[in-house]
């Protein structure tokens, strides 16, 4: 948020998880009338969580989650809502208001090469 307090048109890419824990922000980019637009990629869950597990052979637990019905939120705060997919995302994006941008998509991040990241 403190980009968009700026003036500057702020775009902030989240998972559904990570943007169920801080829910109260909406209703801050709307009472400061913030040029914010928020990016979900709901893949159901705590997407990284999910990975880690995936990648140490673990069975999934604790990772799933309940989406809400993000058009109904962001409509509640009053905010725009537009749904797309990855291949419309970058012309969406040229064309962005503030509010929320939703596409659900399961996203795997990229292998690390770091020597130190198991440890």
């Amino acid at each position: 948020i403190g980009p968009a307090a700026t003036g500057i048109s702020t775009l902030a890419v989240c998972g559904d998880g990570g943007v169920a824990f801080a829910l109260g922000e909406l209703a801050t980019i709307v009472q400061e009338k913030l040029p914010y637009t928020l990016l979900i990629v709901d893949d159901g869950g705590y997407g990284m969580l999910r990975y880690d597990q995936q990648v140490a052979a673990h069975p999934e637990r604790g990772v799933d989650l309940f989406s809400p019905n993000w058009e109904l939120l962001a409509k509640s705060f009053g905010l725009a809502f537009t749904e797309t997919t990855i291949v419309n995302l970058g012309n969406l994006l040229n064309q962005a208001q503030p509010g929320i941008i939703l596409i659900k998509e399961r996203l795997y991040p990229p292998k690390s090469t770091s020597p130190r990241w198991s440890e």
